[in-house]
């Protein structure tokens, strides 16, 4: 009892001052076993006396904390901290926006971090990035327990929309979407079952923590394991059937119905043309389902505990424990774009997209490590991963099909398989594609091996352009030829060239569908892009199978390439070229003009003239996000909701000790 009333003498002594304050709002309470939290806040300070026996045991136990400089000081320390790079940032974390939570001897922290000057134009809500530490599981319930009411809406409502987003506009208000919608999201339920055995523990883990953290917040929460591993995998299930088409012409269904609903742009600028920063740029194209835009938000993610990697930062929305754009650290940034391709594995979609960029990003401390990762993840579904490391200013894009193993004669073999016998008489044969595979060893980056994986890293120190385009113009005479043709493509003038375009505006349609090599246009060993498009010569076969073909061609093809050749024109001509002097290196701000360059207050203003618009009609919704990451000073400035919302800014390593 004497030493009961020791400390509440020291205890009552210490309440005069503020500090005390700051500690005694961080004080989880532990009741019983496992994870509890509490909301103590400064207003229930005069309240204390009245608390239970358990409340002044944790006083107690605070003030020998602080005394002794352990634990506690260490958790308040770290608040502090958090909540002043949160001010610099021009967000504020307000004494009820705080989450704690009791993981053994240590505490973990949650935050939810309100811009004070950034807002949704339609709900007027301030813009949001959260921030959560601790093992996967505790950053998962952590966000479970700050966002519920948002996760319940992405796994319900935007569950229920996204089939909607696969459906070809033709038959948009018809009773064929809602049949196909149904089709779609039966597809999605059913052989999503299948991921959970390609994915890691962590990631597992981290969606269970979410669940559990919805439920703690909310007993009655709508949030279930189903809505959250159809959020998070659905995506890749039902592109892996988009893709190869089987189920849909089973059913009947022919690709003209169907849509890809996801386009993206990416670049990293580095080096000379970025005048000693990094930069990594990503516009992410992606089916709002009309919810999307007012959910996105940023995310902070400090990983603790034995199998922690590094810090990241990412944008998303609530539930999706993937990430749509990353940033850890170590400067590595990642991105992931739509790639379509025949070469998909329907019975197990895998690991792949916003998760796999998720945990490359906790465990990827250089390119190259997150080369090794997107290898050896069991994949199911073609993508596009653009990847940059700020501290040697490298940076590839991942061009990936599903998980193979091949040599390189039984890979030529598999690639001449996808293409119809049509235009295989025209297509570069097997001693040419050996050829060309195997050639890829002598360069500055052995991609060969990566390549009989199914995955073609394009660096961007290494042009890895073949000679493959001299099959281009047989290919478009191949194109027009064909029986029952309506459209004839043409190749422009200066079409290949560095700065050329095989579509001089976003309304021509000159790729013969799916059928020719893509130029690469790299001339700087500090620049790489990518969109849509397969550019690796040896991968483009897998894009030539025609149900991809049928699917793709008229406006989708077209404007990949298109998007692809303008991008790369407005950042040449950024830097001043062509021409025979020094170049211009591109700043930040003229960096983010080039990754916005299809806002509608851009050059290009009628481009989403048929994007979904704000209820008063005023403005246009961003359906995904426009990123600019600078991978030296690690900062990430990201536009979501509506064109003419402010970007959000945050500065990394400001966030971690």
């Amino acid at each position: 009892m004497e030493n009961w009333q020791h400390h509440t003498t020291k205890k009552e002594t210490f309440l005069e001052t503020e500090s005390f304050f700051t500690h005694i709002a961080l004080i989880p309470l532990a009741r019983g076993g496992g994870f509890g939290y509490d909301s103590l806040n400064a207003k229930k300070i005069d309240d204390l006396g009245k608390q239970t026996h358990d409340v002044f045991c944790v006083l107690s136990w605070t003030w020998k904390g602080v005394a002794m400089g352990e634990v506690i000081e260490t958790t308040a320390q770290r608040v502090v901290r958090l909540k002043a790079a949160f001010a610099r940032d021009g967000f504020e974390v307000s004494d009820d926006d705080l989450f704690t939570l009791q993981s053994g001897d240590d505490v973990r922290i949650g935050m939810i971090a309100k811009s004070k000057t950034l807002y949704n134009y339609e709900t007027k809500e301030p813009k949001i990035t959260y921030y959560v530490e601790g093992t996967s599981y505790e950053m998962g319930y952590l966000l479970g327990l700050m966002a519920e009411p948002k996760v319940s809406v992405m796994t319900t409502e935007f569950i229920e929309q996204l089939p909607f987003a696969f459906v070809g506009l033709d038959l948009k208000d018809g009773p064929i979407e809602t049949i196909l919608s149904k089709l779609i999201l039966s597809i999605a339920d059913h052989w999503s079952q299948n991921i959970p055995d390609a994915l890691p523990d962590s990631i597992k883990e981290q969606l269970k923590g979410v669940l559990e953290g919805c439920q703690k917040a909310n007993a009655d929460t709508q949030v279930t394991e189903k809505g959250l591993w159809l959020l998070n995998t659905a995506f890749d299930t039902i592109l892996s059937h988009v893709f190869t088409g089987e189920l849909f012409m089973e059913n009947s269904i022919s690709p003209s119905q169907l849509r890809i609903p996801t386009f993206c742009n990416a670049f990293s600028i580095s080096g000379e043309a970025a005048d000693g920063k990094h930069f990594f740029g990503r516009d992410f194209m992606f089916a709002s389902a009309d919810i999307f835009q007012n959910y996105a938000c940023m995310l902070i993610s400090v990983p603790k505990g034995e199998d922690a990697g590094v810090p990241f930062m990412s944008f998303m929305a609530p539930g999706m424990v993937g990430c749509i754009t990353g940033l850890n650290t170590e400067g590595v940034a990642m991105g992931v774009n739509t790639l379509a391709s025949a070469a998909c594995n329907t019975e197990q979609p895998g690991f792949c997209s916003l998760l796999l960029v998720r945990y490359a990003m906790e465990h990827g401390k250089t390119s190259q490590e997150v080369l090794d990762i997107l290898t050896q993840a069991t994949r199911g579904v073609s993508w596009s991963y653009p990847v940059a490391d700020g501290k040697d200013g490298s940076a590839f894009i991942a061009e990936i099909i599903e998980s193979i193993d091949e040599d390189v004669s039984s890979f030529s073999d598999l690639a001449l398989s996808y293409p119809s016998r049509y235009y295989r008489k025209t297509l570069p044969k097997k001693p040419e594609l050996m050829a060309g595979v195997a050639g890829y060893q002598n360069g500055i980056h052995d991609i060969t091996p990566y390549i009989l994986k199914g995955v073609f890293p394009r660096w961007n120190d290494q042009n890895t352009h073949s000679l493959y385009e001299r099959h281009n113009e047989d290919l478009w005479q191949r194109y027009n030829n064909r029986p029952f043709s309506d459209h004839h493509a043409k190749i422009v003038p200066g079409a290949f060239d560095p700065m050329g375009r095989i579509n001089p505006t976003d309304q021509d349609r000159n790729c013969p569908s799916s059928f020719y090599f893509a130029p690469e246009r790299q001339s700087r060993p500090d620049i790489v892009l990518a969109t849509n498009l397969f550019i690796g010569d040896e991968m483009r076969y897998f894009a030539m199978s025609p149900w991809i073909a049928m699917l793709s061609n008229g406006k989708d093809i077209n404007d990949f390439q298109w998007r692809y050749d303008e991008l790369n024109f407005l950042i040449d001509r950024a830097l001043g070229m062509p021409g025979d002097g020094p170049i211009t290196p591109i700043s930040e701000d003229t960096a983010r003009e080039l990754i916005n360059f299809l806002s509608p207050n851009g050059r290009f203003p009628d481009y989403y003239d048929n994007s979904p618009k704000s209820s008063d009609g005023k403005r246009t919704v961003i359906e995904g996000g426009v990123s600019l990451l600078e991978l030296k000073e690690k900062t990430f400035e990201s536009q979501f909701g509506y064109y003419g919302d402010g970007w959000v800014k945050l500065h990394l390593m400001n966030y971690v000790s």
